[in-house]
């Protein structure tokens, strides 16, 4: 990646700050699409203001940022069931994926990385909420793209990612170390729904490399660990880091509707691509614990 030119939606979000770190260390050129200027995003990478639903202005971004390769991170993140959220994970993930897919192809670049999602569905299966069916549709339409276009595009099938500096307090492992930071009752559905969980830097890293390999235009590449484990072992395991006085509640919140058990296959991801995850879940959870401590003291008597 040195003296190449990046493009990054989403870049002020959990996975694109990473993907933007890991750039700005190889010596790329990083330039950031948004909204409106944020004040999270380091000095050094150039900001865009531009709004991915507004195709002719997206093209001008794009035409203007004159890029190797287009990360896609932005969008609607949560797997809410909740009705009122299919406008906003339509507009946000599916039309702002083609409007990208489209501005890249009639542009031109090398690479473009779209994140998928182990939400996505296996065949034959429906998609469990908004999220998921936005997840497949914009798969499809980037598998599409390249078949019909021509266009470069990989997509990263991210599986359950953690690790320090995650904004979103609602996710199950920074919501679940403040509380018990904090000293607050824990309380969950029955914690046995398994996942595949993949520290922060090992994704940020494999995201990277997508856009350093060749033969891979048209692929879907899983990114996890190929292990599963079940929630209420995590939580566990940060109760053992945090308090492990602490006590807490399983089975005492509804389980969510239609989840899904999905493994990444992660030996094809390295036979592909080089790459594999090396952070383990233990170093991975303790490296994110320091972060909240340092952050998040643990307020006086």
């Amino acid at each position: 990646m040195n003296a190449s030119r990046a493009l990054v939606t989403g870049a002020a979000g959990f996975i694109g700050r990473a993907v933007c770190r890991e750039l700005l260390a190889g010596g790329c050129h990083v330039a950031a699409l948004c909204r409106r200027r944020d004040r999270r995003l380091p000095p050094e990478i150039e900001p865009i203001v531009c709004d991915l639903a507004d195709r002719r202005q997206l093209l001008r971004a794009v035409e203007s940022a004159a890029c190797d390769c287009i990360f896609h991170f932005a969008g609607y993140t949560s797997a809410t069931r909740d009705l009122q959220a299919v406008p906003e994970t339509f507009d946000s993930n599916l039309a702002a994926t083609v409007n990208v897919l489209f501005a890249a192809t009639q542009v031109g670049c090398n690479r473009l990385v779209v994140a998928g999602s182990l939400e996505e569905p296996d065949p034959g299966e429906a998609p469990s909420s908004p999220y998921a069916a936005s997840k497949l549709a914009g798969t499809h339409y980037a598998r599409m793209f390249h078949e019909v276009y021509g266009t470069p595009v990989v997509i990263a099938r991210i599986f359950m990612v953690y690790g320090p500096d995650q904004q979103d307090t609602r996710k199950l492992i920074p919501h679940t170390i403040l509380r018990l930071l904090e000293g607050r009752e824990l309380a969950f559905a029955s914690g046995r729904r398994e996942l595949d969980w993949i520290y922060i830097d090992d994704l940020a890293r494999g995201l990277v490399e997508l856009a350093r390999r060749d033969g891979l235009a048209g692929e879907v590449l899983d990114f996890g660990t190929g292990t599963l484990t079940p929630i209420r072992r995590v939580v566990e395991m940060l109760i053992d880091l945090v308090d492990p006085a602490a006590t807490p509640r399983f089975g005492v919140l509804p389980e969510r509707k239609a989840e899904q058990i999905r493994q990444a296959n992660a030996r094809r991801t390295e036979e592909r691509l080089g790459w594999r995850a090396t952070v383990g879940l233990p170093d991975g959870l303790a490296r994110t614990v320091r972060h909240y401590r340092e952050r998040h003291p643990v307020p006086g008597p």
